[in-house]
């Protein structure tokens, strides 16, 4: 074989060693990216797989609602209302007793924009609170916990429309959520919390079943700021029962 030959067999040899060389750097900063990687992947799910008793709590879940037997809380909002589709706002005004805020009655004066009111009254239940308390299963941050909670239910009877000679009764359900802006670990007894809540109401009117003036279900959907206040002792504990 010639001398050239060589050489040239030689400079491809190189070139292939060193195109070797850069694939396996390549190869070995691909690996390195991918398992540092894998490493903050793994890291991040460990993070947010931590439980949550590992986490500072504010309290065992009840914040405060041992401290008195009853809740009465007094709202005031906006509701807007439709009925065959056409949508009116009016005025609302809701007072509400619930013992160890779990469960109580309630009633609401209810007005739209053409001075029609509806006088709604039954029960509201707020079955959260409780059976997340009696199992330990709070979350263990006051605004969260007292906002999950805070879902409730209403049924009753709704009254419509005030003011006539003779109103009809209609069933009524509802729905709602509580924003809590003043908590209870930062208000001062009476005065229990402040915050905002929205609703959905349902009036079923029937009028073969229960004589109401017309047969058409009204839909509301409204929001009122509500301020609670504790009456009567509870079980005092002090932060034990924050």
């Amino acid at each position: 074989m010639s001398v050239e030959g060589q050489s040239a067999i030689g400079e491809a040899s190189a070139r292939a060693c060193s195109a070797s060389e850069r694939s396996a750097r390549l190869a070995g900063a691909r690996g390195a990216r991918a398992a540092s990687l894998a490493l903050f992947v793994a890291c991040s799910v460990v993070g947010f797989a931590r439980p949550a008793h590992a986490q500072p709590r504010d309290g065992d879940g009840a914040y405060e609602r041992w401290d008195s037997y009853v809740t009465v809380e007094l709202a005031a909002g906006a509701m807007a209302s439709t009925r065959d589709g056409d949508w009116r706002v009016g005025p609302v005004a809701e007072l509400r007793t619930r013992v160890l805020d779990a469960a109580g009655p309630f009633v609401a004066f209810q007005w739209d924009a053409l001075g029609e009111g509806t006088l709604v009254a039954g029960i509201e239940l707020r079955p959260l609170w409780p059976a997340l308390f009696l199992l330990d299963a709070s979350i263990g941050h006051e605004w969260l916990d007292l906002f999950v909670q805070s879902i409730s239910v209403e049924l009753g009877a709704a009254f419509l429309p005030l003011g006539a000679d003779d109103p009809g009764v209609a069933f009524a359900w509802g729905a709602a959520i509580d924003l809590p802006f003043v908590l209870p670990s930062r208000a001062s007894a009476p005065l229990q919390g402040v915050g905002l809540r929205l609703q959905l109401r349902r009036v079923r009117v029937d009028e073969r079943a229960l004589e109401a003036p017309a047969a058409s279900d009204v839909w509301s959907i409204g929001a009122t700021l509500r301020v609670s206040f504790g009456a009567g002792r509870g079980r005092s504990g002090g932060a034990r029962w924050r």
